[in-house]
Formats: C-alpha cells, sequence, structure tokens
C-alpha cells in the first residue's frame, strides 16, 4: 500500500523539533535521528508564510522554498510509487528545460543527496542559479561528501566549506543537463539503481564525469567559495543524521546580507520550534517523559547561548534581544511546572538502537514460550481482534487499546492475555527492508505520529496490567515478550521513517 503525498499542515514532533533547535543533542537518542525531506522543508515552508510580504529580505527565499518543497513533494511520491525510469526522464527534461531557459538572478533548487535500500542515506540541496550570463551550480552540504569541498585549517582542527561551486560553460546543451539532473534523481531512487551509493558516486560519478566539462570553482585558486564567502560560512560537519535541518542552514546563509543577521533569523526560527511544541503537545504521552522533557530543556538552554553571543544583537538591538530571552525564560517555566509521567520506556531504552536480525534470533524462542502459556477465556468479553490485524493493523490496535484501558483495573491479566495475543500475531521486523506490515505507516506523518504512539500506549498498558496483577518488582515473561515486540516495531518505523 503506497501512500499520497500529504497536503496537510506539517505537525511538529520531537524529532523535528531536536533538528531544529537541539541537534547536537541528538547523537544515539533513539527515534529523533533522521527525518523526511518533504516534511522539513514543509515545515520551514510553513514558518516563512509567517512573515509580511513586504519583507524584502524573505521574499525571495519564500519563493524558493515554495518551489523545493513542491519538488521534494514530487520525487517523494516518486519514491513512495516506485516510478518508472520514464518518469525520471520526463521530470529531468523538465528541470534541465527550466534551468536553460533561466535569466540573470534567477535559480532552481532541487532536493539532492541520495537514498539506499537497506541502509540511510543523506539529504543536501542542489541550486542552478545564473548571474551576469554565468551558470553557476551550488551544493549545500553539511555531512558525508562535504570532503569534497574546500576546507580551512586551522591548528587543531578542519573545517570545511558547506557550499561547493560549479560552473557550466556558456554553451551547455539541454541534453547534458537533462542526463546530469536524471543522474542526481536517480541516486534518490534506490528502486531504478542496482548499486549500494556514497559521496563519491555523486561527487565524482555523477557530476564531474557525466560532465566533464564542468568547471569545479574548487580548483581555482584562491577558489570562488574563498572569495564569495568568509570562514563562517564553514561546517565540522553535521552530527546525528540531521543532514535535511542543516543544509537548509547552509543555504539560508546565502540569503541574508550578513551572518550575524541569518543567526537571529535562525535564533526566531528555534524559538517559534519550541513554542509550537509546548503548544501542541501538552498532553502528549512523548512530551512527559523525561527524555523528551530533558530534550526540549535541552533546546532551550542552546538557544538562550546563542542568543547571548557577543555582537549578535547590535546595541540598538538589545531589546529585541530581550524580548527573545523573555520567551526561552518563559518556555523553561512552563517545562518545569509539567508533571513527568515515568514510561515502560527507560532513558537507556529511548537512547539506544535495537538490531533487527538479534531481536529475531534472540525472541523468537521467548515468543514461542509466551504462545504456549495457558489461554485465558473470558466468554462474555471474547473478541476477533485478530482476523482482520494483518490487513489493516492501526484502527484493530486502536480499538484494542481503548477497550484494554477500560478494563486494566477491573482485569488486568485479561488485558494481558489481549495485548499478547495481539503483539504475538504480528511480525517482528528482520532487517532495514521496505517490504513490511509496517511500511505503510512511514510514508505519512500523520499515520507515523499516530501508530508510534499506539505503541507507546501499549507499552504503557502492559507495564500497567503486569503491576496491578503481579506486583512491581515481578518480570512477566508475557511483559518482556510484548515490550522487545514493540521496540523492534518502533524501531523499525522510526529508522523507515527517517
Amino acid at each position: 500500500m503506497r501512500l499520497p503525498i500529504e497536503t496537510t499542515p506539517v505537525r511538529i514532533n520531537i524529532s523535528l523539533l531536536a533538528h531544529i533547535a537541539a541537534d547536537s543533542e541528538l547523537q544515539g537518542r533513539h527515534g529523533v535521528q533522521g527525518y523526511v525531506f518533504a516534511n522539513t522543508i514543509g515545515y520551514f515552508k510553513q514558518y516563512l508564510h509567517r512573515y509580511p510580504e513586504t519583507n524584502t529580505i524573505l521574499a525571495k527565499l519564500v519563493e524558493s522554498v515554495d518551489k523545493l518543497h513542491d519538488r521534494a513533494q514530487k520525487l517523494q511520491q516518486m519514491s513512495n510509487q516506485a516510478c518508472s525510469q520514464s518518469e525520471v526522464d520526463c521530470f529531468s527534461n523538465e528541470v534541465a528545460n527550466e534551468i536553460v531557459s533561466l535569466k540573470d538572478t534567477e535559480e532552481v533548487i532541487l532536493p539532492g543527496g541520495w537514498s539506499n535500500r537497506s541502509t540511510p542515506g543523506h539529504a543536501m540541496i542542489y541550486h542552478f542559479k545564473k548571474a551576469h550570463g554565468v551558470l553557476r551550480f551550488f551544493i549545500y552540504n553539511a555531512g558525508a561528501g562535504v570532503n569534497f569541498h574546500d576546507k580551512v585549517s586551522t591548528e587543531g582542527t578542519e573545517r570545511y566549506f558547506s557550499t561547493k561551486v560549479y560552473e557550466f560553460p556558456e554553451n551547455v546543451l539541454q541534453s547534458q543537463l537533462s542526463h546530469l539532473i536524471q543522474r542526481l534523481v536517480l541516486a534518490r531512487l534506490p528502486h531504478l539503481r542496482d548499486n549500494h551509493f556514497n559521496e563519491k558516486n555523486l561527487y565524482v560519478d555523477n557530476i564531474e564525469e557525466i560532465i566533464p566539462f564542468i568547471i569545479d570553482l574548487t580548483n581555482t585558486a584562491p577558489t570562488l567559495a574563498q572569495t564569495l564567502f568568509d570562514e563562517t560560512l564553514t561546517t565540522t560537519g553535521q552530527i546525528s543524521g540531521t543532514c535535511t535541518q542543516r543544509s537548509i542552514h547552509q543555504m539560508l546563509k546565502h540569503y541574508f546580507p550578513t551572518i550575524e543577521e541569518y543567526r537571529r533569523f535562525i535564533i526566531d526560527f528555534k524559538i517559534y520550534a519550541i513554542g509550537d511544541y509546548l503548544k501542541t503537545h501538552t498532553t502528549d504521552r512523548l512530551y512527559c517523559s523525561h527524555p523528551i522533557k530533558e530534550l526540549i530543556d535541552q533546546a532551550i538552554i542552546n538557544t538562550i547561548k546563542i542568543c547571548d553571543t557577543p555582537g549578535l544583537y547590535a546595541p540598538e538591538n538589545q531589546t529585541e534581544k530581550e524580548a527573545r530571552l523573555r520567551e526561552l525564560y518563559q518556555f523553561q517555566d512552563e517545562l518545569s511546572n509539567l508533571n513527568v509521567v515515568e514510561t515502560p520506556l527507560s532513558h537507556s531504552q529511548a537512547n539506544a538502537h535495537f538490531d533487527f536480525k538479534t531481536i529475531s534470533r534472540q525472541y523468537r524462542s521467548t515468543r514461542l514460550e509466551s504462545s504456549l502459556l495457558n489461554r485465558i477465556h473470558h466468554p462474555a468479553r471474547s473478541s476477533d481482534y485478530i482476523g482482520s490485524l494483518l490487513n489493516n493493523p492501526l484502527p484493530k490496535l486502536e480499538q484494542v487499546l481503548n477497550e484494554c484501558r477500560l478494563l486494566v483495573d477491573e482485569d488486568p491479566l485479561w488485558v494481558l492475555k489481549q495485548t499478547q495475543q495481539i503483539f504475538l500475531s504480528l511480525p517482528i521486523p528482520s532487517s532495514f527492508s521496505r517490504d513490511s506490515l509496517y511500511t505503510q505507516f512511514t510514508e505519512s506523518s500523520a499515520l507515523f505520529e499516530r501508530f508510534i504512539n499506539t505503541l507507546y500506549g501499549f507499552q504503557e498498558l502492559i507495564t500497567a496490567s503486569c503491576e496491578k496483577q503481579f506486583g512491581k518488582k515481578i518480570q512477566f515473561v508475557a511483559q518482556t515478550t510484548i515490550q522487545i515486540s514493540i521496540f523492534a516495531i518502533n524501531d523499525y518505523c522510526h529508522r523507515q521513517y527517517a
């Protein structure tokens, strides 16, 4: 089942918030690394459209991001629907025609990077721009492949320019550009490729060999990067699977007259995202857990530090700085007044990834042992939950969850058995494959969040039923079995969604 592209607003979740405001805190955290390109761009687009049209600095940026979002959705749809090669050719010709027709100061922006079938990919942004009759190709990247960019070496560190620039000859043909676009697009469509893709394939095989006459301005002296951009536009490289958000930031730097204006804009974006999350998730189970609260708190602290950077706000702009800090301190107050709820997912578990093959091998016998337990039968309440489960699991899971919540105090043993039957009937993903019952829940942010929240609901339910029946100090075999099954499904969905 392939789902259509969403046209509804992108709702912020903890992963998106972490990428925007706490990327330095993500390393190793389960469930927040990586994100869907179209949704990341879509949320940023929503934010930009809050600004008045009279804002001349952002007018061009709004137009560019709108087009970038449209193409990101188109490429996501092509991937979701396993498009044909002819569809790729059509898309490539359309983009190449637009590039050839560019007039001075006009531009074409595309989602970049690559995807693979069984391992995570990488996101960046491609920017074709014409200026003074010269067509240039900019790559905005802060992660894998940045070693192909210019670098600045200082004592003990190496920093890379986030932008790499190529220049096309004046007589470049539409067919040559179409071929380049086709290869760039195929990098994002593993179902049409036989090879595993990496940064060398992109920078060397797909650009420099496809159009050998393209001029790599990295090899000029001084390079374009060094003459157009200063060292504030360098990066040490991204961490934690935040490539989409970081590539947006690298692109944004070129739309603002000064780096200080860019940084103040980013501060405002971070503050907006934190406030949006607090406003929309005050009753969300995720929001009330310790790991999530800590992540939000760190996002606020990081933004306060950035806001306090010396020289970022000129003396005449101190009132603006004070207003931003007041907002952030208010967020801290809201966070400190929340009642944090302990969940079955401990902090260490929340920061762990699971090895699907290990889970399958180690817990297959546990699941079998658990399935041989004596069945608990309540004729008055017995329901055939399993019948349609494998065809359309989410409505059935939600039905079971709601019914069991009503009965957990009255009959926790029955709730435990119903939950056990459900998760012994669901397959555990054994590899990072797109061919899975759960893939349908990773194609849409709304379905993904709904499904993951349902899984979290079952985690809470199984813990509550076992504690009521056996006490807090006893770990029943069915409890371990169900929780491991949920962890595996949860982790598979988060990785696929990323």
